[in-house]
């Protein structure tokens, strides 16, 4: 199910349930994005996943560079996505280093 609520960033809690803010209602990249995390949340199990995810800001990473990676393959503005990934989700990366995880 995906949801498109007045909030400011998406979240997929469960394989089931994406979280879109309404601003990014049809937009496939963000779409992209979120269901690359529904998938991993199915391959490794919500508990884990989200325990994990929470917890370990290497994993939290290694997670998200495949959703930028689907996000960006849709969108190719990767400047403002690798500022995204390197101010957004408290993994104490450049935005150099993260421009170069989703572009490789």
């Amino acid at each position: 199910m995906i949801l498109h609520l007045p909030i400011n960033r998406g979240i997929c809690l469960t394989p089931w349930l994406i979280i879109i803010p309404k601003w990014a209602r049809g937009d496939a990249a963000y779409l992209a994005h979120e269901q690359v995390h529904a998938e991993q949340l199915r391959r490794i199990g919500v508990i884990r996943f989200w325990w994990r995810y929470l917890r370990d800001k290497r994993f939290r990473l290694a997670m998200e560079i495949p959703a930028f990676k689907a996000q960006c393959a849709i969108d190719k503005n990767y400047t403002h996505w690798a500022w995204c990934l390197a101010t957004e989700y408290n993994l104490d990366i450049s935005q150099e280093q993260a421009f170069n995880y989703i572009r490789d």
